[in-house]
């Protein structure tokens, strides 16, 4: 059954194959008609020329039948017909040229006829018209007769029915490959759509099954992530737990475990935050603004350093989620600033030269290794000595959450870029 989307580019192109098939029909038709008018004006040139002849054999009232045979034979064979002939008005025939083809295609054309007075007190001189009439016994070496005869003519229709036939055909043929044409059209069309729904289908199916193996590699991090500061925590409370610590390392065991239990939660988040999609509390805001403001938190880091961040570009407005934004740019920052050595230096530049804004976070620190540039958004993937490796996932997941493309470039001639594209 089709789809409702496919049904008015059918019935679009089903009106019109029924347009081209009316219009080659109507052409068809008006071919044949003009085809016949023609045939028989042919036929009535002939009769008139057969008429004409006849009449001159006609002498003193008297008519010498073998010169009308022989001139009704002369006509039949000058036009290709196959019969000519003077017919009584009982069908008997008075003068006839060439012989009937029975069952072969054949034009039939009639007049009536009648041969010239001469003489005065006659009947008075006149032709026939083109309307049938009685006619007497005639007879050779008698008098110009004055009644009517019939004048007949038959010729073959061999060329009359090949050129109405080569006009059928042309009428299907056109109408045929027209139909086709349209029918190959909207199977085309059809195609088209149908190609970009399994597209669309099999995207969605790699993104799911990117999600799910996401989603595992996130949970065996999780547990690795978690086992070491629950097995310090057991550690801790068995030694508690015995009695025998002195009292100032109670108070010691008792702030490891809640440092350690604070990890566990800070990771839970991480992986909260990972697994399950928000749904952004958009505003609109001065982007440039929220970067100075992170600016401002992380010189205090980069001071002992004696390094530098620098936030460059016009203001830009934008409409997010503020938290999570300020969350991505955070990571971003953070894993810039761990990546400086002495006199290091951040750039953040905002351009908004094009439709949408780019934000570049370029560092000038070690850089990226080559063997993780390509899994450097996964989870729990990291160059940096006691990192999660969730900064950038997560930062990646707020991009995507909000419709931006987040991506790495290597610095130059060392360090690294990461910029943000927000579309228009």
């Amino acid at each position: 059954m089709l789809q409702k989307r496919y049904l008015a580019p059918l019935a679009f192109l089903v009106a019109a194959t029924g347009l081209v098939w009316l219009w080659q029909w109507l052409d068809y038709r008006s071919f044949v008609r003009a085809e016949l008018e023609a045939d028989s004006r042919y036929g009535e040139v002939i009769l008139a020329g057969a008429d004409g002849a006849m009449h001159r054999q006609c002498r003193r009232r008297a008519l010498d039948l073998e010169s009308l045979q022989s001139t009704l034979e002369d006509v039949r064979s000058r036009v290709g017909a196959t019969y000519l002939a003077l017919l009584r008005a009982n069908g008997e025939t008075f003068a006839a040229a060439g012989t009937p083809e029975a069952g072969a295609p054949l034009t039939q054309r009639t007049r009536l006829f009648r041969f010239p007075e001469g003489s005065p007190g006659g009947p008075g001189p006149g032709r026939g018209g083109l309307h049938r009439g009685d006619v007497d016994t005639l007879c050779a070496d008698c008098p110009l007769p004055g009644d009517l005869l019939e004048l007949r003519l038959e010729y073959p229709a061999d060329r009359l029915d090949s050129r109405i036939a080569a006009a059928r055909r042309r009428f299907l043929a056109v109408g045929g490959a027209l139909t086709l044409a349209f029918a190959s059209l909207f199977l085309f069309y059809r195609g088209r759509l149908r190609a970009a729904e399994l597209r669309a289908e099999l995207a969605a199916a790699a993104e799911k099954v990117r999600s799910l193996e996401f989603l595992g590699r996130l949970g065996a991090g999780l547990a690795h992530e978690t086992r070491n500061p629950l097995g310090a925590v057991r550690g801790f409370a068995e030694m508690l737990a015995r009695g025998n610590v002195k009292p100032e390392e109670v108070q010691e065991a008792a702030a490891r475990i809640v440092d350690e239990t604070d990890r566990i939660v800070a990771r839970l988040d991480e992986f909260m935050l990972l697994s399950r999609p928000s749904r952004p509390n958009k505003a609109e805001f001065d982007l440039k603004e929220l970067l100075e403001d992170l600016a401002g938190l992380i010189r205090l880091e980069l001071a002992p350093r004696n390094a530098a961040l620098a936030v460059t570009g016009d203001a830009v407005r934008v409409t997010a989620d503020r938290e999570q934004v300020r969350r991505l740019f955070m990571n971003l920052l953070v894993n810039a600033a761990d990546a400086l050595g002495e006199d290091g230096r951040i750039e953040v530049a905002l351009d908004a030269a094009g439709p949408g804004a780019r934000v570049m976070v370029t560092d000038n620190g070690c850089g990226v290794p080559e063997s993780i540039r390509a899994t450097l958004f996964e989870p729990y993937v990291t160059a940096k000595a006691g990192g999660t490796g969730l900064g950038l996932a997560i930062a990646r997941r707020i991009a995507a959450e909000h419709g931006w493309r987040i991506r790495y470039e290597p610095g130059s001639p060392h360090g690294t870029r990461i910029v943000v594209e927000v579309p228009a």
